[in-house]
């Protein structure tokens, strides 16, 4: 069985020998490639966007086929036609059983469904839904929605544009999910507002696999970790809602006067005023007017194993955004056994049990996250408690092997559904 995967990144080992750029992001699929490596009778070839070379750029790394197509990121019916036929000489090159698309979020994945024109073989794996999660951009900040910035103006990129471009792209990706035979979840969520578009596809549950490192590294203590520290994994984008975090900041440092806040992303402090967005001049005019410049810090881009560090190292882990499905970020807290402090958006219910695995709060309500994080900086049975509680629950949700497992049989059963499937003649764009 061979299938082709069409993921948005290119992975560090794909990057590492085809010389192109790779992406920071997507360590969860090099946890499922590896959790599928050596699988009998099963063969995947990698197919991923680059922006290096204006050709397909495909070969092998560590025997897995890879496939790079040229992508400028665009959503114009221009752009989805040549992507089309991009992906028709991918298709009669790799001849695949399957195509499992990985995420809807960008418009590539849509010109693919319809290059391959075979739903019933077609699978959609869900990661978060533009569609749904542009609503939420005034939601998470509804006082700086027109802002501007010079970095706004020059770069076409406000708050209210960005927005625009996600419905936009929202709209592709509904045409995808309602064009598919075959969804992928792992949430009441996901399931519910694919189900809204496509009533008839059919929903499989597939847990996701993390990262490598977060199965190898050492399990959260208190003893260890820095006290009355927060470790946030995202400060953009604005739907992130890290703000939130700093509007909770007086109400802790009032109990704990050495609290402090870690988190990923660059330090708003040192953007130079034309490169400054409009969140990121909101964040920074939080952070002077509340009195906490030297409470915050920025740690930019970190890899695996610097995660898992920081995830060890704080006292309690807070996921502030307005809406998730089921964040990485959230899987990899649990496994790690960080104490959780959690908004109620999308599918963390899923995961994530309230005063049992962590804290669940209402999410616009950020002077809940103080009242829980207080709790956590204030017990050690409870932190403990919770930590142990997690990572029990993380073990079963993110095992590579049932998720490897459950995954074959899914493309088992799409494989013999699909026997015989012609393509459909392809829809108006």
């Amino acid at each position: 069985m061979k299938v082709l995967w069409l993921c948005n990144v290119c992975i560090s080992a794909v990057s590492a020998a085809s010389g192109l750029k790779g992406s920071p992001g997507g360590g969860w699929l090099e946890g499922a490639l590896n959790a599928l490596k050596d699988q009998a009778g099963l063969e995947i070839v990698y197919c991923f966007p680059q922006s290096d070379a204006k050709r397909l750029v495909c070969g092998k790394a560590g025997g897995l086929d890879y496939c790079g197509f040229y992508s400028r990121r665009s959503s114009g019916k221009r752009d989805i036609r040549l992507l089309e036929d991009t992906f028709r000489a991918v298709l009669k090159l790799y001849s695949p059983d399957i195509v499992h698309i990985h995420g809807t979020e960008a418009v590539h994945s849509y010109a693919m469904a319809r290059a391959f024109n075979r739903p019933g073989r077609t699978i959609v794996s869900i990661q978060g839904m533009v569609s749904v999660y542009a609503e939420y951009y005034p939601v998470a900040t509804p006082n700086i929605m027109h802002s501007l910035t010079f970095h706004d103006l020059v770069r076409l990129d406000s708050l209210y544009l960005q927005m625009r471009r996600m419905r936009k792209r929202g709209y592709y990706e509904k045409k995808l999910i309602g064009s598919t035979g075959h969804i992928i979840g792992r949430t009441d969520w996901d399931r519910a507002c694919t189900e809204q578009i496509n009533p008839s596809a059919a929903y499989h549950h597939c847990n996701e696999t993390l990262r490598d490192a977060f199965y190898s590294t050492e399990k959260w203590s208190f003893e260890r970790c820095e006290r009355h520290s927060i470790f946030v994994s995202s400060s953009f984008p604005s739907y992130k809602c890290f703000h939130h975090v700093l509007e909770a900041m007086p109400h802790i440092l009032s109990r704990y006067p050495d609290a402090k806040v870690h988190v990923t992303g660059p330090d708003v402090n040192r953007i130079p005023w034309y490169r400054i967005s409009s969140y990121a001049r909101y964040v920074k005019k939080l952070i002077r007017e509340l009195g906490l410049k030297d409470k915050v810090h920025f740690w930019g881009a970190l890899s695996a194993g610097e995660m898992a560090d920081m995830y060890k190292r704080a006292n309690v882990y807070v996921l502030p955004s307005a809406i998730e499905n089921s964040p990485n970020s959230l899987g990899e807290a649990m496994m790690i056994g960080t104490p959780i402090v959690a908004a109620d958006v999308g599918g963390v219910k899923n995961f994530l049990e309230h005063e049992r695995q962590g804290y669940i709060y209402q999410q616009t309500a950020p002077y809940m996250i103080a009242h829980y994080v207080n709790k956590l900086f204030g017990s050690e049975d409870t932190a403990n408690t919770m930590s142990a509680a997690a990572r029990q629950k993380a073990r079963g949700i993110f095992d590579p092997q049932v998720n490897r497992r459950t995954l074959m049989d899914i493309y088992a059963l799409v494989l013999a559904k699909g026997q015989g499937e012609s393509a459909l003649s392809g829809d108006v764009l």
